[in-house]
């Protein structure tokens, strides 16, 4: 089966900074799609916003200026809000975990599509979300992780 054949969309709906409205959608060809929705609560502190931002954007370009340790505490304050993140999603909701164990032997073929608002686009990091049993965050098993927003934020 093609990438492209297997979908997981997920709409992401922020209620305010820490509530959040998500639901999601697997697409098989010749399947009925499978939905599930579930309601979280879930936000970044100001300092992880900041060493994600870090991690993600510097720490490759000026490896050589930060200790081992420090990286090591980032890493693992990304694998625990992404399990974090997969628990409160997939665990607590029998159709959500549904669709996953839909796909977790085709994860690899999986493209993953993110919508949501502009404004509430960095308010999940979908990215760090890491399935313990897989030892691994889901973005770097699929084949795709793509976002695009329901609207922009108008500009006053």
């Amino acid at each position: 089966m093609a990438a492209q054949d297997i979908t997981l969309r997920i709409e992401q709906r922020t209620t305010d900074s820490e509530h959040h409205s998500i639901t999601l959608e697997l697409q098989r060809p010749g399947e009925t799609p499978l939905k599930a929705s579930a309601e979280i609560e879930f936000a970044l502190t100001p300092q992880e916003h900041a060493e994600l931002k870090w991690y993600l954007e510097d720490y490759l370009q000026r490896a050589e200026s930060v200790t081992a340790e420090h990286v090591q505490q980032i890493e693992s304050m990304m694998r625990a809000r992404g399990v974090e993140l997969f628990e409160k999603i997939l665990e607590g909701n029998r159709d959500a975990r549904r669709i996953f164990d839909r796909v977790v032997d085709d994860i690899a073929e999986l493209r993953v599509e993110i919508t949501t608002s502009v404004a509430d686009a960095a308010a999940i990091p979908w990215e760090l979300m890491y399935d313990p049993s897989l030892d691994s965050a889901i973005a770097l098993r699929s084949s795709r992780l793509s976002a695009c927003s329901l609207k922009p934020t108008s500009v006053l």
